[in-house]
């Protein structure tokens, strides 16, 4: 690296600028054009992302009247509904399995 930079004259001096100066210019251009390659794959995965986005919210807006006004069925969870009347729940024979289990006012003996 030493023979490199030559500065015993001017025509040497004028010489290792000039080499520094197309290195540089180089290196500037390898850097432009890494910097509008990786610009390019970023543009391309935000227009995907911005595609998906406009899909979603066409679909909420064109089901956004299924969520508002008034409910048909009530939310209420059967269990809640069914300790607030003082039901019970009782297991249910059928066919031999009695996993099975029913919310009644009565459990049948």
């Amino acid at each position: 690296m030493r023979g490199a930079l030559d500065f015993s004259s001017w025509q040497s001096l004028l010489t290792t600028l000039l080499g520094l100066a197309v290195v540089t210019l180089i290196m500037v251009g390898i850097r432009l054009v890494v910097m509008q390659t990786v610009k390019r794959r970023r543009e391309g995965a935000n227009r995907q992302i911005n595609e998906r986005l406009r899909t979603l919210i066409a679909a909420y807006k064109t089901l956004g009247g299924l969520f508002t006004g008034d409910l048909s069925v009530d939310p209420a969870h059967l269990r809640s509904l069914a300790a607030q009347a003082g039901w019970r729940q009782c297991p249910v024979q059928s066919g031999g399995a009695a996993s099975a289990t029913r919310w009644r006012p009565r459990c049948p003996t």
